[in-house]
């Protein structure tokens, strides 16, 4: 809680000292790491595993053909996204039907793709 003193400038200068933005923690390898031990504790580790596989496949995509994109988001999609997953994230339902719709549509699976 800041001190009565404080002023608003204060306060919001604390604040990003305390609560660095997401991006800021997962860019710098140290506090990288912090995050990962403190999910590995929360039994959520999940959670960066899936950002961290996106992220890449994001910065991969441009040097892949497109039938492999099409299987490493097949891949990403059977790994943290369908009903069951072996790392499932928890998303709201909200975010994840129309996710699930568009793989039902498509039929897009690993198992219907070729191996990775």
């Amino acid at each position: 809680m800041p001190a009565l003193w404080a002023t608003e400038e204060h306060c919001n200068l604390s604040e990003k000292i305390l609560k660095p933005p997401l991006l800021n923690v997962l860019t710098h390898r140290p506090t990288l790491q912090k995050f990962r031990e403190h999910l590995i504790k929360e039994w959520a580790v999940e959670n960066l595993l899936f950002y961290e596989d996106v992220t890449k496949l994001q910065i991969k995509a441009a040097k892949l053909a497109p039938p492999r994109i099409i299987i490493k988001i097949a891949q990403i999609y059977d790994k943290y996204l369908s009903n069951g997953a072996k790392f499932e994230v928890n998303l709201s339902e909200y975010n994840v039907k129309p996710i699930h719709l568009f793989y039902k549509k498509n039929q897009l699976s690993v198992a219907s793709s070729s191996t990775a």
